[in-house]
C-alpha cells in the first residue's frame, strides 16, 4: 500500500514536466531594470474556489539554484510590477500595481526592503479548472514570469460516509453530500476501521487502506476481513487533496468523517433473486427462486406486481411479503400470486433482504400473463 507522501510524488513526478514547460522564468538582461531572472512563486499555485492565496513575483539567481536576489535596479529607478490574471478565468487580483521602492526623482528610500519578494492576494470567484496568472515589470514586455493557477473545490469539513455489505463479498463504504472535484488526480481517501463488539470495545487493530477510488473505498477479505460471521466494525474514511503537486511544494489537506458503527447484519445487501415463472392459470402465477443461503438468517422477499393495461401504462403495484426461512432441507421457494383477473398481463418485481437488515437487493423484474377462461374451457 502506498503512503501519504509516495502517493503525492508519484503525482508531481507526472505533472512536473508540464510545469517546466510553463516556462515560469524570464530573461532580465535587456528587457528587466535588474539583474538575474524574474521567477513567479509558489510554483504550481492552488486556489479553493470563494478563497483566496498569495502570488509572489523576485528575481532569483538561476546560476545558484534558483537563489533569491534582491531588487537591484540597473538605473536606480524602482519598478512597478502588475499582475494579472486570465480575463475569463474570473480570478481577481486585488491591488494589481506593486511599487518595489519609490523613484528616484522622489527619494532613494525604497518603500519596502529590496530582499523581500513583491506579492499580492488573488481570489477565485468561481469554479473553473484554473488559469494563467502572470507577474510583469511595468512597462517592460520582456521582463515577466507566468504561473497556472488551479481552482478546485473545497473538502468538506466533515466526510459523510454510508456504508453497504453485498453478502460475504466485501464491504463498501462511499462519500455523500460532495461536489465534484475538478482535478480528481488530486484527492486520494483513506479507510479505517477496526472491529468492536456490542459495547464499542476494539476487539482488533487498526487498520488502513488507501483507495484507488476517492469516492468509494471496497474492503474484502485480501484487507483481512471475516465476513462470514455477523461482525461490528467501527469505520472512517479520510479525503486528501494534494494542494502542492511537485517536489517544491507537497502541501496536502486533510478532511476526516466522523467514526460510525457499521453492523453487517443491519446493512446486508444480498445479491438478486434468481427466480421465474413456474406456472399460471386463469387467476393466478407462480413464482419459483432458488433459496440463496446465507449467515444472515431469515430473509424477506418482497413482491410487486401490476397489471398492464392496453394503453401500456402500468397501474399502482400491488405488493405481498414472503419470509424465506433458513431451512436447508428446501432448496427451492414458490410462491402463488392469486386473484388475478383472466386474460391479463402482468409485471412483476422481486427483491429480498435479511430480516434485520433495511437494504433492499436490486430488483428483478418478470412478465407473466394469466390464462383466458374461454381457452381453459376449450381445453376441458
Amino acid at each position: 500500500m502506498m503512503s501519504h507522501s509516495q502517493v503525492v510524488k508519484s503525482h508531481w513526478i507526472l505533472i512536473l514536466p508540464l510545469l517546466l514547460s510553463l516556462s515560469v522564468l524570464c530573461q532580465g538582461d535587456g528587457g528587466c531594470p535588474y539583474t538575474g531572472l524574474l521567477a513567479f512563486r509558489p510554483v504550481d499555485p492552488f486556489i479553493f474556489v470563494g478563497s483566496t492565496t498569495r502570488l509572489c513575483c523576485q528575481p532569483i539567481d538561476s546560476e545558484r539554484n534558483g537563489q533569491s536576489l534582491p531588487w537591484n535596479p540597473r538605473d536606480n529607478n524602482y519598478p512597478v510590477i502588475r499582475f494579472s490574471c486570465d480575463a475569463n478565468t474570473n480570478i481577481v487580483v486585488n491591488d494589481p500595481l506593486q511599487p518595489v521602492g519609490r523613484s528616484e526623482e522622489t527619494s532613494r528610500t525604497p518603500s519596502r526592503s529590496l530582499s523581500h519578494p513583491v506579492c499580492v492576494n488573488v481570489t477565485a470567484t468561481a469554479l473553473i479548472p484554473g488559469g494563467f496568472c502572470m507577474c510583469q515589470v511595468q512597462g517592460q514586455r520582456l521582463c515577466r514570469a507566468s504561473q497556472y493557477l488551479t481552482v478546485d473545490v473545497p473538502l468538506p469539513s466533515r466526510p459523510q460516509i454510508k456504508c453497504v455489505t453485498f453478502g460475504h463479498a466485501n464491504i463498501t463504504c462511499t462519500t455523500e453530500n460532495i461536489q465534484t472535484f475538478l482535478h480528481t488526480e488530486r484527492v486520494t481517501s483513506v479507510i479505517t476501521w477496526l472491529q468492536v463488539d456490542h459495547r464499542g470495545r476494539a476487539l482488533s487493530i487498526t487498520r488502513s487502506k488507501t483507495c484507488s477510488n476517492f469516492n468509494s473505498c471496497v474492503l474484502t477479505a485480501w484487507d483481512g476481513l471475516l465476513l462470514d460471521l455477523p461482525m461490528t466494525f467501527n469505520i472512517s474514511v479520510a479525503l486528501f487533496y494534494a494542494t502542492g503537486m511537485t517536489h517544491q511544494d507537497n502541501s496536502v489537506l486533510r478532511a476526516t468523517s466522523k467514526w460510525m458503527t457499521f453492523d453487517i447484519e443491519a446493512h446486508v445487501k444480498l445479491d438478486p433473486l434468481r427466480a421465474s415463472v413456474v406456472d399460471s392459470n386463469e387467476t393466478a402465477i407462480t413464482l419459483g427462486w432458488e433459496k440463496q443461503y446465507t449467515h444472515f438468517g431469515d430473509k424477506v422477499v418482497l413482491v410487486n406486481y401490476s397489471s398492464i393495461a392496453e394503453t401500456g401504462r402500468m397501474s399502482q403495484y400491488n405488493q405481498q411479503y414472503v419470509v424465506e426461512h433458513m431451512d436447508f432441507t428446501i432448496l427451492q421457494m414458490e410462491f402463488v400470486i392469486t386473484h388475478l383477473r383472466p386474460s391479463t398481463t402482468y409485471v412483476i418485481e422481486l427483491t429480498t433482504r435479511p430480516v434485520l437488515s433495511d437494504i433492499w437487493s436490486e430488483p428483478i423484474h418478470l412478465r407473466a400473463t394469466t390464462i383466458s377462461r374461454l381457452l381453459n374451457s376449450s381445453t376441458d
